[in-house]
């Protein structure tokens, strides 16, 4: 059984304006960390909308912040599970909407495989931006790696062990894949998603070009 903790719900305001609202277990900690966030520029979160608002709309700097953003507590949450915490946080979020908080926390159990197929697009976007950004280093990298004299004999070995377990397989030339020559896993595979997307893709590509070809005898 999980033990029961103590959170807090915090507010943050300027000038008498309510700008955030956010939640912690340490409020000490947690005012320090959006002091760090707002002064200083190398922090992964300093561009983040309330930053912005609290730095252009009030001249908010490292000398002022104590005495001109006000840290307030609004209440205390027993919870067993930090998604319980956030769930409340959420429900000041939705009744205030306050101008510095642009997401909501995940106020439910952390479910892995719901968050991807939520965030589906943003996480290939995320992905392939990553990707291009790292593409020539991880090159790089991977050539280095595999010059190695002792990677090379690795990749030998291997190269002939996966030619000698490939004598019981059969290649799918529209997947460019080994599969078992077994009928039950070649069945199972021709009738996979890939495998048609590949095969209607190689039809579209040979009517294409077939098309073409007449064309060119025609003129």
């Amino acid at each position: 059984m999980t033990d029961t903790r103590t959170g807090y719900i915090y507010k943050i305001e300027v000038d008498n304006e309510l700008l955030y609202i956010g939640s912690t277990t340490n409020l000490r900690v947690r005012k320090n960390c959006h002091k760090s966030r707002c002064c200083n520029e190398k922090d992964k979160e300093y561009n983040k909308n309330l930053y912005k608002i609290l730095r252009e709309n009030f001249n908010i700097n490292r000398e002022n912040f104590n005495n001109k953003v006000k840290f307030l507590w609004v209440c205390d949450v027993e919870f067993n599970k930090r998604c319980e915490l956030g769930s409340v946080e959420a429900e000041y979020i939705k009744l205030y909407n306050p101008i510095g908080n642009t997401t909501k926390p995940y106020g439910k159990e952390w479910n892995q495989n719901e968050y991807n197929i939520k965030n589906k697009d943003k996480i290939k976007e995320y992905q392939k931006k990553n990707y291009n950004k790292n593409k020539d280093k991880r090159l790089k990298y991977q050539k280095e790696y595999n010059n190695k004299p002792e990677i090379k004999d690795k990749i030998k070995q291997y190269k002939k062990k996966y030619s000698k377990s490939n004598k019981s397989k059969r290649k799918c030339l529209f997947c460019n894949k080994w599969i078992q020559k077994a009928p039950s896993h070649w069945n199972k595979h021709i009738i996979s998603n890939k495998h048609k997307k590949n095969l209607i893709s190689f039809i579209d590509d040979f009517t294409d070009t077939r098309d073409s070809c007449l064309n060119i005898v025609k003129v």
